[in-house]
């Protein structure tokens, strides 16, 4: 939106030369490798699933009493199923998620009839420094705690911990890896 004599056009208020950002579904940032979208709560970090290329950086930790965790990521969120895997096997994330040495704790996922579950349900881009505790990920195939299926993408520096079960492909960070590195994780 332009503020331009009292009219608003386009996409950003400028008063006296100045950019104003309006309001992106994330604390700050542009989604740009030199201004990535930063997740404060737990809404910001559903919101990623509507930028799946785009590079985002974790500014606080999430747990269950961070803003937006009831309707977002608990046991009562979405119909009882908990939080909806960023990406799957067909649209996968392929940006990059910098956990910036904050911890994601309390994940709920309960989804055993579903295939790619985890925090990230499909993967092509990058995962680095994040860190997941007390997780409880439930899947069909391809499921881990951070990424359900790793088709072509790099997994450095993370950890989860918690309970992940499923039928086929699963384990505690990664459930598949295809064509892709797991470095200094566990």
């Amino acid at each position: 939106i332009v503020l331009i004599s009292g009219l608003l056009v386009g996409s950003a208020a400028v008063l006296s030369g100045q950019a104003v950002a309006q309001e992106s579904g994330y604390a700050a940032g542009d989604g740009s490798a030199s201004n990535p979208y930063e997740i404060a709560n737990w809404t910001h970090l559903n919101n990623t699933r509507d930028n799946l290329d785009a590079n985002f950086t974790l500014v606080n930790d999430l747990n269950s009493s961070t803003a937006g965790y009831d309707s977002v990521a608990s046991s009562s969120a979405n119909g009882g199923k908990g939080f909806v895997p960023i990406g799957n096997a067909s649209t996968a994330f392929s940006g990059t998620f910098e956990g910036s040495g904050h911890t994601i704790s309390d994940l709920y996922i309960d989804r055993p009839n579903t295939y790619s579950i985890g925090l990230f349900g499909g993967m092509s881009g990058t995962v680095n420094d994040t860190a997941l505790e007390n997780v409880s990920v439930t899947g069909y195939y391809y499921v881990g705690g951070l990424v359900g299926y790793n088709f072509d993408g790099s997994v450095k520096q993370s950890y989860a911990t918690g309970n992940v079960s499923g039928n086929k492909y699963v384990g505690g960070l990664v459930g598949y890896n295809s064509y892709s590195s797991v470095n200094q994780s566990y």
